[in-house]
């Protein structure tokens, strides 16, 4: 039910305290809302970069950089260990592949940085997980790709070797 002032399809404080959780394969969780989120986006995908891109060109017209990374949520870099049947898997995995897929195709004065190809070549490459199993946040070792980009986005470099994050939370 929508309450007064509020607009309509928008999550309460409460929504997002009950959040349903999924369990997965090998114990892994997953938010069920961010399946939910797929299916219904709050504005569709190509008016919300248009909408950013007028941003952008405000923006730097008034001197200032403007980048907006997009870092990737636990089931579009570990799709393989959601169950293999909840509502509204087949329909949010399409929207999760639209979404990426118009992000990474962005112009580039969109200013728009989608990290999840970032984080499946680290998937691919770190031998470790990049998300916690029972937690929705990446780990260190999946924040490293993306806190790479976000520095070489920004001008500057950052040097730490995957061999040097140490990551003690499963």
């Amino acid at each position: 039910a929508a309450r007064a002032g509020r607009p309509v399809g928008l999550p309460t404080e409460g929504d997002l305290l009950q959040m349903h959780v999924l369990e997965g394969e090998e114990d892994w969780l997953f938010l069920l809302n961010d399946h939910y989120w797929s299916c219904k986006p709050q504005m569709p995908w190509p008016q919300a970069i248009r909408a950013w891109s007028d941003l952008v060109r405000i923006v730097r017209a008034s001197g200032r950089p403007a980048v907006l990374f997009v870092a990737p949520e636990k089931s579009s870099v570990y799709p393989e260990l959601l169950p293999d049947s909840f509502y509204p898997k087949e329909c949010s995995l399409r929207g999760k592949e639209r979404m990426w897929d118009l992000l990474e195709r962005a112009p580039a004065s969109a200013g728009v940085v989608p990290l999840r190809q970032a984080v499946l070549d680290q998937k691919a490459r770190a031998g470790v997980t990049v998300f916690k199993r029972r937690d929705t946040h990446w780990n260190a070792v999946g924040a490293l790709p993306m806190a790479r980009e976000a520095v070489a986005r920004l001008g500057g470099r950052i040097r730490v070797l995957d061999s040097e994050v140490v990551d003690r939370d499963p």
